[in-house]
């Protein structure tokens, strides 16, 4: 690179390969070279941009022009002295020229410790009072370790940062890498210079810690830790890599503290200490040749060394010098390999067309522009770029949560901002106070004009709305005092328009009101498009855009999508009176909420608008040819349910198949988790921060203390966070409660009344003594004397956001419940109302047609089924049969309140809440019949649809229009039978099983060739010399016939991958004598067998997992008061049942001698480890108990029984003969319709 000389072509090679593999990363733009990589002018502006966006203060534009740029790039970019020494010395350099306030130093000192690389310090860059002590400590991240993405990603999804404060993140991000990248090279010309100095200065510190430290007595010592700081230890005699274990970063910190405290105990000089302590207080006393900190590097510095390499060595080796054309330009053939990336939104090289079916087309959408081979250089002229473009673009957006198929609008779309904004502003509540009187304490909705205000001076302008500027605001216009609530946040409006204020800031407001659909479209791109150059050829297509607005539109990327379409946003449906509308008309939902102060979710379910019906009709009209797996995929919802939804849907088919018609009522259920949020902050975490309220923390010492004492595991006990909640008192009377005593003395309540609804959430329960009355005989409402007792500590937890504002108005609530709120009750009874639900039941209707009534029912009745029923009990490790009895449970309660008349083609019916009515009156009175009899207990009540079905009074269970008796004792008696049968239908998923070729671990010559070994490549095809990979992936097996004996062979993805889908005789043939030539001679009973296919083998029901590999298939059937007893010594480590464990032993045995033939015991065998097992410990014992209900299960499961003297992997099944009686089993998807077909019956087929 330096001389003009001729170098040997494989010095040549080793040079350019080395460029080429490590050529650095594409985050900066254009040309680039060691004395450009750091601008301070940068920094200064991002310190600007900081500051606006923290103080809403702008920096005047002459605040820099006093700095000394130069003293300040030197300053960061040295080496010399420590971190925070650098951090100080730059704060200097700022405040030595221009005047700031100590709020925005502490700003900028933040910023520059994060870019020095010690922590960098989001809460205090971007400060806010409503973080918790957890939320600030997320809040701290690293730009110097290895984990530095991963980190970024989790503060980006905590939602702790807006969609600007994360970009500024990411600009912080690429001025760290600029000043770590000056501090790598230092005044070197060149990266392989700066690499030569560390390389020498590694050498001088070693000679220098050799020659003057070590000693023989400390030698094994010194050299370990130098293993470790270069990224290596010793096992066995041999050097292994620690590089990127879990320990790495601890064990280089462990090993500088070792020769810090090594040399500062030498006899080195002074300056030699300095020099050395120095390089280890910047993690560089080695500095080896390829580290992390490489990553900074960007490929610009990397060409530039190869282009004077090319250049010195072409006019010897001439091919170096190749040409291809790129843009109209000749660009060097060697050079394009360094440059050259796949553009991310092209994806895998193969075209969808002509792919396998197991392949994974799914995930592919590439478009040629002609056949052939694509290489680097004929890249643009083998791939349509902009097509693929579009196709990422349609593969990449959503679809709606409510119109199936319908593509999403981009989280940060003008559209869906303003949409996001209306809503949370349709929510906040407003009180007015003149003077020193509330006009209005109940805290109503704003108004239009009010809306439009906040909207318009505040939201338009692009950046984040306190809740503060809002109420100043609205003082300011209307001269009166404002108070706001009912934020997402308390300090601030979570919502914005920022999409909208940057679009302003490029066009002009006239513009972008004008062209509203251009700036979408704009927008999309920036969502979709992260590169630069990508974003401008995208942007460069659309009409009207000039050069320099596509330059300043490609700075911005945008990332996310929202949960809405455009057309649900937009179309007009809903009829209404709004704005200055003579008459009603119809409006989109949009149009609603700029006008009227309803919130989104109140639209789409009022069925005066028609949105329901209408979003109903547009997803029963799709396309009616559509398969069954695309319809699926266009739900809102996780792999696994929408699995769980099409194999749902086969098994209807099935059992229509078997009935001879489609069903006329579909019932279904939402399982809680489909859709269940996660709880991001640990109770305990969250009580503490509430509890450091200064006069809480004081009054309430002891509670505090023992909250601090206490684990987060024992506080998933509701009993004892609503102890913390309630400030450690009864919520009804005020005493103390006593805690030691809260499970036995003391009951959870619900607010509203069970009865009326089932809500089980912390909002609904208050703890309570057990002997405290507090409803009305009449109503559900509370006492009146209670509610004015109380109020003021009720008001106090409110205060001290301990119980939220809808806990506090249900319990201070006069008044009985309104015939809406009742009919509200009425459908949350009987219907789940969330929309997958009503997704998931269009989609059946689409598929059987109207002629079937669709219905989705609440899941708390499949609860209290089993309970009205006496099967509270289910453990899913047991069996399998919870889920025949749970839809069981569902379908009987849902057929009850069809004949009772509670529904009205599949609605909720009128009559529904005349019977809820009664219900309730009924309660009521027996409420009070019990509170003169003297029982306060706080027992649980079915809801509506069970409390009916349970009642002594027919009445309740007889439909009043046709007398039909809709539910009986006799009913009753027979589902409990039928819950308890011995055998159900329980099928299993049947199929290829695709995935890696192999296991990933590469292993040693002792890998066997022809079992698990796979060779490394066709060079080293002997794995017993070479070694190769283990655990070759099974896709599929096949029967073959040899010399009289009937075997299973595994078909390996790799074997896969050649033969295809549907392989030839030949084909199979050709496979099977490459694993053994014997098999040559061998007949193929069975071509294709899945994972999972259901066998009879010797008397046992298994499923075959591989040639080598049988699973049980059988459900453990136990009767009804042992599988209560084992359920309870499972889960709770007692039972109240009378059966003790020793029977639970015994009926698990007895079960295995008669239905599972091939992992019955010896009688003495099972007697002796009956034996052992008596006299373990009652935890041991358990435990065992646990491996064998694993291993009977209809599952891969084994257990390791050895504690009893029993087998290490009972139950398992690995050699497999077949014998003329064996038979295959072909299910249905219901396993309704089967065929079977023996092992002699196959060997007589020709």
């Amino acid at each position: 690179m330096e001389d003009d000389k001729q170098h040997d072509i494989r010095e040549v090679y080793f040079a350019v390969h080395h460029l080429l593999k490590y050529r650095g990363n594409f985050l900066v733009e254009g040309d680039l070279d060691s004395s450009s990589v750091f601008d301070s002018k940068n920094l200064l502006n991002l310190i600007g941009e900081i500051i606006l966006c923290v103080f809403d203060e702008q920096l005047d534009g002459s605040w820099t022009a006093g700095i000394d740029k130069k003293r300040l790039a030197d300053t960061l970019c040295t080496t010399k002295g420590s971190r925070s020494m650098r951090v100080e010395n730059a704060l200097a350099v700022i405040c030595e020229s221009c005047e700031l306030p100590k709020e925005q130093i502490n700003v900028i000192k933040a910023i520059f410790a994060g870019l020095e690389g010690n922590k960098l310090d989001l809460a205090k860059i971007f400060p806010s009072e409503e973080r918790t002590s957890d939320e600030k400590k997320a809040l701290g991240i690293y730009f110097n370790k290895s984990d530095y993405e991963e980190v970024r990603a989790q503060v980006v999804d905590s939602g702790l940062l807006d969609d600007e404060q994360c970009e500024l993140l990411d600009k912080m991000q690429k001025q760290y890498s600029a000043i770590a990248l000056k501090q790598l090279l230092g005044n070197a010309k060149s990266v392989s210079e700066s690499m030569c100095a560390s390389y020498t200065r590694h050498q001088r510190n070693w000679d220098l810690i050799k020659k003057e430290l070590r000693t023989e007595d400390n030698a094994d010592e010194i050299n370990k830790h130098y293993g470790e700081l270069v990224g290596w230890t010793m096992v066995d005699g041999r050097r292994r890599s620690i590089r990127g274990t879990s320990t790495y970063e601890k064990t280089r910190q462990n090993a500088n503290k070792y020769f810090s405290k090594l040399i500062e105990a030498s006899n080195l000089s002074e300056s030699k200490k300095l020099d050395l302590k120095h390089a280890i207080d910047e993690d560089r006393l080695f500095p080896v040749q390829r580290d992390s900190d490489n990553g900074v590097i960007p490929y610009q510095l990397h060409r530039n060394e190869l282009r004077r390499i090319l250049e010195k060595q072409g006019k010897y080796y001439p091919f170096l010098l190749d040409t291809f054309e790129k843009n109209g330009e000749q660009v060097n053939k060697i050079e394009g390999l360094l440059t050259f990336r796949v553009p991310y939104f092209v994806g895998p090289l193969v075209e969808r067309e002509g792919m396998q079916p197991s392949d994974n087309g799914e995930n592919h959408w590439m478009k040629r522009k002609k056949s052939g081979e694509i290489t680097p250089w004929n890249f643009d002229k083998m791939v349509d770029k902009d097509e693929s473009g579009r196709r990422f673009i349609e593969r990449l957006v959503d679809t709606d949560s409510y119109l199936l198929g319908e593509a999403t609008l981009p989280k940060n779309s003008m559209l869906y901002q303003e949409y996001e904004v209306l809503n949370e502003l349709n929510n906040v509540r407003l009180s007015v106070r003149s003077g020193n009187r509330w006009e209005n304490r109940r805290r109503q909705r704003l108004g239009r004009e009010e809306k439009t205000l906040l909207i318009r001076n505040l939201f338009m302008k692009g950046g984040v709305v306190t809740k503060k500027a809002a109420e100043n605001l609205l003082r300011k216009e209307y001269g009166r005092t404002y108070e706001l609530s009912g934020l997402a946040s308390e300090s601030k409006f979570m919502s914005s328009m920022s999409s909208y204020g940057k679009l302003c800031r490029i066009f002009g407001a006239e513009r972008v009101n004008k062209d509203s659909e251009l700036m979408e479209q704009i927008i999309e791109l920036q969502t979709v498009f992260e590169d630069k150059e990508t974003l401008l050829h995208q942007l460069r297509m659309l009409d009207g855009l000039s050069d320099s607005d596509c330059e300043l539109l490609a700075r911005t990327h945008y990332t996310g999508w929202g949960k809405l379409s455009r057309k649900l946003l937009t179309t007009k449906v809903g009829e209404c009176k709004i704005g200055d509308d003579f008459a009603p008309q119809k409006h989109s939902i949009i149009e609603i909420m700029r006008f009227e102060d309803r919130n989104f979710m109140e639209i789409i379910t009022d069925k005066n608008y028609g949105f329901p019906e209408w979003i109903d009709e547009q997803n029963l009209g799709a396309d009616k040819k559509q398969s069954l797996e695309s319809m699926v995929d266009e739900l809102h919802v996780s792999p696994k349910v929408k699995r769980g939804i099409i194999q749902s849907v086969r098994l209807i088919d099935d059992i229509s198949k078997a009935v001879g018609k489609k069903p006329s009522r579909i019932f279904l259920e939402l399982a809680g988790d489909i859709q269940a949020s996660v709880r991001t902050t640990s109770r305990k975490n969250r009580l503490l921060e509430l509890y450091k309220n200064a006069g809480l923390r004081k009054e309430f010492s002891d509670i505090y203390d023992r909250l601090e004492a206490s684990d987060d595991k024992g506080l998933q006990d509701d009993r004892w966070f609503l102890y913390y909640t309630q400030l450690g008192k009864d919520m009804y009377t005020g005493e103390e409660l006593d805690i030691d005593r809260l499970s036995s003395d003391y009951d959870i309540d619900h607010i509203i009344p069970q009865a009326v609804t089932q809500n089980d959430s912390l909002d609904n329960r208050v703890l309570v003594s057990r002997a405290a009355n507090a409803r009305k005989t009449d109503s559900f409402a509370y006492l009146p004397e209670l509610v004015e007792a109380r109020r003021g500590f009720w008001q106090e937890l409110l205060d001290n956001r301990l119980i939220s504002q809808t806990k506090f108005e249900r319990l201070v609530r006069q008044n009985d419940f309104g015939r809406h709120e009742k009919e509200r009750f009425v459908e949350r009874s009987l219907v789940e109302t969330r929309q997958i639900m009503k997704n998931v039941a269009t989609l059946m209707r689409r598929r059987y047609g109207n002629s079937s009534a669709v219905i989705g029912l609440n899941s708390e009745l499949t609860k209290e089924m089993r309970q009205y029923l006496g099967f509270e009990h289910k453990n899913r490790d047991i069996n399998d049969y919870h889920h025949a009895q749970d839809a069981l449970c569902l379908g009987v309660a849902g057929q009850f309140a069809v004949n009772r008349g509670f529904f009205d083609n599949g609605a909720v019916s009128d009559g529904a809440a005349n019977a809820y009515n009664i219900y309730l009156q009924d309660y009521l009175r027996g409420y009070r019949e019990k509170l003169k009899a003297g029982d306060r207990k706080h027992g649980k009540a079915f809801g509506f649809i069970v409390g009916s079905m349970a009642s002594a009074d027919e009445n309740k269970r007889i439909n009043p229009k046709t007398g039909e008796i809709a539910w009986s004792e006799a009913d009753k008696d027979y589902l409990r039978r039928v819950m308890n049968y011995r055998k159900m239908l329980v099928t299993q998923k049947v199929g290829d099983s695709f995935g890696a070729l192999y296991n990933e671990t590469r292993y040693g010559a002792a890998v066997k060739e022809g079992h698990d070994g796979i060779a490394f490549d066709k060079n080293k095809a002997d794995t017993s010399l070479y070694g190769g990979f283990s655990s070759a992936k099974v896709v599929y097996s096949i029967l073959v016939e040899l010399k009289g004996k009937v075997r299973l062979v595994n078909i390996t993805m790799q074997e896969y991958s050649m033969l295809g889908d549907c392989p030839s005789d030949e084909a199979l043939k050709k496979v099977l004598v490459a694993k053994k030539p014997e098999y040559a001679k061998a007949k193929i009973l069975l071509r294709h067998i899945p994972s999972m296919q259901l066998i009879h083998y010797k008397g046992a029901c298994m499923t075959i997992k591989s040639a080598t590999e049988l699973n049980n298939a059988r459900q453990l059937w136990l009767d009804c008061d042992v599988y209560n007893a084992l359920d309870d010594y499972l889960k709770c480590g007692t039972s109240k049942s009378s059966i003790d464990i020793m029977q639970i032993w015994d009926a698990l045995f007895d079960a295995v001698n008669k239905h599972y033939p091939l992992h019955r015991v010896e009688e003495s065998t099972l007697a002796k480890a009956r034996t052992k097992f008596e006299k373990l410990d009652l935890d041991k014992q358990l435990d065992v108990l646990g491996m064998i209900v694993v291993a009977l299960h209809a599952d891969p499961g084994r257990a390791n029984l050895s504690l009893v003297g029993l087998p290490s992997e009972w139950k398992r099944v690995r050699s497999v003969s077949f014998s003329d009686d064996d038979e295959f089993v072909f299910q249905s998807p219901s396993g309704l319709f089967e065929t079977k077909i023996t092992i002699a019956e196959l060997k007589k087929a020709e």
